[in-house]
């Protein structure tokens, strides 16, 4: 067994999932398809290697071509490659692999240094490489995967390798404007004293060979579910009364629960609300208070505290929802990196005497900013009038002031708009509105299905990963002007489907109330 990188990072953060990795392929590629839905990752981090391999193009560089490896020995004839081409002393080796006997470790780039050796250039798609606590310690992933990069050169390249290690990521303080510049939005950071040492990479070494040959009962008992991401250790979804859909539970809760073999909201007993779920205070805490609705089997409407909320709101309301696109690279301009920015919307506009009427807009292909689309929401929303009904506070207010930065001649209105604008879901999450069949999810996902007969399943774009990538393609022109028509349809259609739920939602519940 070869221990690559990618291996050796998902037994540091995942062990189940590098268990996987090694034993059972199929369900490997499984969890990768639910971790990355429709998204081509690899294709959005090339975006930012790219750039970097425009800061070297005045360098003598050599890309290791690939396409001819003997997959047999795949490891050992990448690092032939690797090393014929470093024989050569390029200033700038890309994509080169280096392989011991049982290790193998592909690299970003290797770049010469002053002293003729070679410094290991890791490029990573982020705007920041550091956990914002008091020491600004290196992200645990980045430690794992430069630390066993670096130990593989060690026994490769010999006196060729520097040891230097550096980070190349995003500058979160760029903004688009025009053409990029690599020097612009790159930056450079030395990470040498972050890094894990030979023995303590050594020792997990030891660990992953031992234990990535465990049968799956044995792997299990050492590894036990620990509240993580629950796909990723059972490769299925959860049942749907488990304890995973109580929100607000932490990990350490979960695990808690799972450890006193509590998977289903129904196992869970008073005594498990006072000791696990409850505040330390002994308060009435979210969950004691679903626990006893749970516990009534039967739909529950405070019918005054919703009324309370629902009367305070002034006509005429604007049933709002953005799509967005967020990319390392920003695609617009004025943007930074993974600024997350709105490229399409949908609103319904209700008045008091019940009129209905519908709005949107969605970017067009080559198109350069945002400002059509903003300036059109504006005006849909009119400049504040009413209020603004959401189903997440604050990723559209959150929109709203990234909008206004960008263009502030509409501050004011989106400052308005954010102070005026209630969150549907607050009925469902303060639980209000109680129904078992919701799971204790305010979710319009889990909402929706039980209230109305509306259903995303026939849709061609059916979630909002669908809907970024479609809508990034769109923008970079990547859509052929046959499928363009239909592809904006289906856009269209999701986003204001995502608006009607709402309109409904909000019908259905004022019903309830009388």
């Amino acid at each position: 067994m070869h221990i690559t990188k990618s291996l050796f990072k998902e037994f540091t953060d995942t062990p189940k999932l590098a268990w996987y990795h090694i034993n059972d392929k199929e369900i490997y590629q499984k969890i990768q398809e639910n971790m990355y839905w429709s998204m081509d990752w690899a294709a959005i981090g090339q975006s930012v290697e790219d750039l970097v391999k425009q800061l070297y193009k005045d360098k003598i560089m050599i890309e290791i071509d690939t396409t001819n490896l003997d997959y047999k020995h795949r490891h050992q004839s990448y690092h032939q490659k690797s090393s014929k081409a470093l024989d050569e002393k390029p200033d700038v080796l890309y994509q080169a692999g280096f392989a011991t006997d049982t290790l193998f470790a592909k690299t970003d780039f290797l770049v010469k240094n002053e002293s003729w050796t070679y410094d290991l250039v890791e490029v990573k798609s982020k705007n920041t490489i550091r956990n914002d606590n008091t020491d600004q310690t290196l992200a645990e992933d980045l430690v794992s995967d430069v630390s066993f990069q670096r130990y593989v050169l060690q026994q490769t390249l010999g006196k060729k390798f520097s040891w230097k290690c550096f980070i190349m990521h995003l500058n979160k303080k760029f903004r688009k404007h025009g053409e990029i510049r690599p020097d612009e939005i790159l930056l450079q950071e030395v990470i040498d004293n972050d890094l894990m040492t030979d023995d303590a990479i050594q020792w997990l070494l030891a660990i992953m060979k031992s234990d990535l040959s465990l049968n799956i009962e044995d792997f299990n008992t050492k590894y036990p579910y620990d509240g993580g991401d629950y796909f990723t250790y059972f490769w299925k979804e959860p049942p749907k009364k488990s304890i995973r859909n109580i929100a607000g539970i932490d990990k350490k809760k979960k695990k808690a629960l799972y450890d006193a073999r509590k998977i289903l909201i129904d196992n869970i007993t008073d005594e498990d609300i006072l000791n696990i779920l409850s505040k330390k205070d002994g308060g009435d805490s979210k969950s004691s208070k679903f626990m006893n609705l749970w516990k009534q089997r039967e739909t529950v409407v405070d019918k005054e505290s919703i009324r309370e909320k629902l009367s305070a709101l002034v006509f005429p309301l604007f049933f709002y929802d953005y799509e967005t696109i967020c990319f390392p690279v920003p695609v617009l301009d004025w943007l930074g990196p993974r600024w997350q920015t709105v490229v399409q919307y949908s609103v319904h506009r209700i008045e008091q005497d019940g009129t209905i009427t519908h709005k949107d807009c969605i970017i067009n292909p080559g198109e350069m900013n945002n400002k059509r689309i903003i300036d059109s929401i504006v005006k849909d929303l009119e400049n504040g009038k009413g209020t603004y009904i959401v189903r997440n506070k604050a990723f559209e207010c959150g929109r709203n002031k990234e909008s206004w930065i960008l263009y502030p001649e509409h501050t004011k209105a989106f400052e308005t708009i954010n102070n005026n604008t209630f969150d549907l879901m607050t009925i469902f999450s303060e639980q209000l509105y109680f129904d078992r069949r919701f799971l204790w999810s305010a979710s319009i996902k889990k909402v929706l299905p039980v209230l109305t007969n509306i259903s995303y399943d026939d849709l061609d774009v059916g979630n909002g990963w669908v809907a970024m990538n479609l809508l990034y393609q769109i923008q970079q022109g990547n859509i052929t002007w046959a499928e363009l028509e239909q592809s904006i349809k289906n856009l269209l259609t999701y986003c204001e489907q995502d608006t009607w739920a709402m309109v409904r939602i909000w019908e259905i519940v004022k019903e309830k109330i009388g």
